[in-house]
């Protein structure tokens, strides 16, 4: 019988479906050796990711509730096993493995984005470890344009239908703690994502800021350090 094709649309669910599962075994697991046992028997293409023989010595402790996934700063991944692309960036330096299977997993859901037409290029002030999370995940994966990555966790995480007595994920409710938000992110924003965005502010109360950074939180995991933004030169 022959294989039917799955459309753009189901394409899209499927790999939405496969990483939001990853997320999910990575919240419930208590160690990075029982992720990726489950990552590699369960995901196709993924048995040379993560060294096997490496990981007994690097287990680290279950993530908390909202976090995706929780790293060891003083863990980092050998030279010679990390991914090609990692050795291009210094900084791009990925501690535990199983945040290494979180960004194998999103990166390219990301690369296949495509910015919507006529979308105008916006910033905005976050926090450090917002900032942080996305450079750390746009530097492990060869450069990945930040105002994509960003653009990307908008669109898959925004609720598209917002109204008078909907509900939203209780992640999206919180509060960030108050910070000095000192750091600029980009994102591209067309009609419908600033609809979207309008709709949380007006029916829930939610700011801009808000809705950026507790995406960022759910969806990235932490980074080791704190990442300064890059310096331009003046011409």
């Amino acid at each position: 019988m022959a294989k039917v094709k799955e459309t753009p649309e189901e394409v899209e669910a499927r790999k939405k479906r496969e990483f939001e599962a990853a997320l999910a075994k990575i919240q419930r697991a208590p160690n990075d050796v029982a992720l990726v046992r489950h990552i590699q028997s369960s995901v196709p293409g993924t048995e040379d990711v993560l060294p096997s023989g490496s990981l007994g010595a690097d287990i680290v402790p279950a993530p908390g509730e909202h976090n995706v996934a929780e790293e060891s700063p003083g863990v980092v991944a050998p030279r010679a096993e990390a991914p090609e692309r990692l050795r291009k960036f210094p900084t791009a330096t990925v501690a535990s493995p199983t945040v290494q299977v979180v960004f194998d997993q999103l990166e390219p859901q990301v690369r296949d984005f495509s910015i919507p037409a006529r979308a105008k290029k916006r910033s905005v002030a976050v926090c450090e470890d917002v900032f942080s999370r996305v450079s750390h995940f746009s530097f492990a994966s060869d450069g990945l344009d930040k105002g994509l990555i960003l653009s990307f966790l908008l669109d898959r995480y925004t609720p598209k239908e917002i109204g008078q007595g909907t509900s939203v994920a209780r992640w999206l409710m919180r509060q960030p703690e108050t910070d000095d938000r000192i750091r600029y992110l980009p994102f591209y924003e067309d009609v419908k994502l600033k609809r979207r965005l309008a709709g949380l502010k007006e029916f829930h109360g939610l700011s801009k800021v808000t809705i950026i950074e507790n995406v960022v939180s759910q969806a990235l995991p932490p980074c080791p350090h704190n990442i300064p933004p890059t310096r331009r030169r003046r011409v």
